[in-house]
């Protein structure tokens, strides 16, 4: 089953990639909103291209709006 999810980048708070430490090959992408709402996605066809596609969207809005607000870590 799958799903599309779509949050507003202006709502983005921090986006985090992270790993499972027992089995390394469980990758996941954790989302928090401005408001404190946390989303964690994870069974990516290719990982690495859905967060190097979130960090060029952040950085894309970073630049036209140099708003600050939000961290990539």
């Amino acid at each position: 089953m799958y799903y599309k999810v779509v949050l507003l980048l202006n709502q983005l708070s921090t986006v985090s990639p992270s790993s499972n430490r027992l089995n390394p090959t469980e990758k996941y992408i954790q989302v928090v909103t401005r408001d404190g709402y946390e989303f964690w996605f994870m069974g990516f066809i290719s990982y690495d291209k859905a967060l190097e596609n979130i960090n060029e969207a952040l950085q894309h809005y970073h630049d036209n709006n140099m708003a600050g607000t939000i961290l990539v870590q």
